[in-house]
């Protein structure tokens, strides 16, 4: 296909030149060498395409028909070549990538205004998912991965290391409250001393009266026992005995 293209290319600058000389100049190449093209050609289509003469040169019936064709798919291959190189100049059309959800938001989501005010042709495609997709199957042109690649033919690049770290969820327990002692809330008496300024001694701790639960807890106090009647004293004035 590549001599078949340039054999094409040499016959059309013959034809558009009206010499071999003047295409060789044009081409860059020797008039010996434009002569061995120009007879390729003829040899492997099997039909005569030009008349040469000693002062110009002739195109014959399947020579000018096979001329037209030349031109027309050349310039068409120029048109693609001119297109593909604007392509590199500014790039446009639909980009298809697949991200990791978590690094997906995190990483990318943040570079798209700027990517998109740099390059406003180009139509972003996101897929975020963990799964591993299939790059050729599913039509993805860029694909970012996390962790070890299987083997593959795809081409690929390192962008960073990930160190892996185990982490666990935040501990709900609420902090202790100022002064506690192991959870336990300071006593009013422990409040009190607290406060006390420094090189005064503490005050006495306060004494709240009993609520009215503690004090219907609290046995009602017993009787206190009469003392057991004791024996009657003698009488302080005794008879006198008769004498």
């Amino acid at each position: 296909m590549g001599d078949s293209l340039y054999e094409m290319s040499v016959f059309a600058k013959v034809v558009a030149t009206g010499s071999l000389s003047a295409a060789a100049r044009d081409l860059g190449i020797s008039t010996a060498v434009v002569s061995r093209r120009l007879a390729a050609l003829e040899a492997r289509l099997g039909v005569r395409l030009v008349n040469r003469t000693t002062r110009r040169l002739a195109l014959t019936d399947e020579g000018a028909s096979y001329h037209e064709a030349c031109a027309r798919i050349l310039g068409e291959i120029e048109d693609a070549d001119a297109a593909a190189a604007a392509k590199r100049i500014e790039p446009q059309g639909l980009l298809k990538v697949a991200l990791p959800a978590s690094f997906g938001h995190k990483h990318i989501a943040p570079l798209v205004p700027p990517f998109a005010a740099r390059f406003p042709k180009i139509q972003l495609a996101f897929s975020l998912s963990d799964r591993t997709v299939n790059v050729i199957e599913e039509g993805f042109d860029l694909a970012i991965r996390i962790g070890e690649l299987e083997d593959s033919s795809l081409a690929a690049r390192k962008l960073a290391a990930e160190p892996a770290v185990v982490k666990r969820p935040p501990d709900k327990t609420p902090p202790p409250k100022p002064g506690a002692d192991k959870g336990a809330a300071a006593k009013p008496a422990d409040k009190d001393r607290k406060h006390a300024p420094a090189g005064k001694p503490a005050p006495p701790a306060k004494k709240e009266p009993p609520s009215k639960k503690e004090a219907a807890k609290k046995p009602a106090p017993a009787p206190a026992k009469s003392k057991p009647a004791g024996k009657p004293k003698a009488a302080e004035v005794a008879k006198r005995k008769p004498r």
